[in-house]
């Protein structure tokens, strides 16, 4: 999957894989490309991504900018792609820009809206599963996205009520949670449950937070798991299964 647009001298390469289906991509002069990884692991990644550099001509020496995913997201998943890509910032000495998983998705909203005009105001909500969501709710602008509300981990109906009148719901939360789509669907224009972020859009991310004059690091990301506890105890695991047993009953 790709797309193609101008961009500017610099060499641009973007990593995703905290997804079930990882990806990459490349921005370089008038090439503009994302694709899917084969896998997700670190001994795939840095191959095709390799592979992706070489059929245009291009080596990792050429890179001048590196960006992936810093969540929020899965651990391993984030993990993988913020280990290698700081290996490869630190060794080629380039500037590495971490993006927002939820902003990444937004982005990804409105660069998939190709026949229509995308909403200004985005509400991304994420499955992160234990009946929780990941989400934050974003203004487009001429500056990029301005954060209404910031990323986070909340059960559905603890989600702060928009400030905005007209939505654009994006992202699983809103097809896994049909109550939450019932109680907003008054301020909704659009609703996309299939759009997550990708290589691509975190791309596109990186390069706007460039423009407005932030720097990337060299060798380093700071992670946003925004969540710390990745699973049930054993005790709140028996008491669903105790609820299940008497509901059953």
């Amino acid at each position: 999957m790709c797309g193609v647009g101008a961009v500017s001298e610099e060499c641009w390469i973007a990593v995703d894989t905290s997804a079930h289906v990882g990806s990459i991509a490349l921005a370089h002069q008038q090439t503009r490309v994302w694709r899917y990884l084969s896998a997700t692991s670190s001994n795939v990644l840095l191959p095709e991504l390799i592979d992706l550099l070489a059929e245009y001509s291009l080596k990792l020496d050429d890179i001048t900018h590196i960006a992936c995913n810093q969540g929020p997201g899965g651990f391993t998943g984030l993990r993988v792609g913020a280990a290698a890509m700081q290996g490869l910032s630190w060794g080629l000495k380039r500037p590495l820009f971490g993006v927002c998983a939820l902003e990444a998705a937004a982005q990804a909203y409105v660069e998939n809206c190709s026949e229509q005009t995308p909403a200004s105001n985005i509400w991304v909500a994420q499955d992160a599963r234990l009946g929780e969501a990941f989400w934050a709710q974003f203004r487009k602008t001429s500056q990029g996205w301005e954060y209404l509300q910031a990323p986070q981990l909340s059960v559905p109906d603890a989600m702060l009520s928009p400030a905005a009148a007209e939505w654009a719901a994006v992202g699983s939360a809103w097809l896994l949670y049909p109550d939450l789509k019932k109680q907003y669907e008054h301020l909704l224009v659009d609703v996309a449950t299939d759009i997550v972020s990708h290589a691509g859009s975190i791309l596109s991310v990186a390069q706007q937070h460039v423009l407005v004059g932030q720097h990337g690091q060299i060798g380093r990301i700071d992670l946003n798991y925004v969540r710390n506890r990745v699973a049930q105890t054993v005790s709140e695991r028996k008491q669903v299964k105790d609820s299940l047993v008497l509901l059953k009953a």
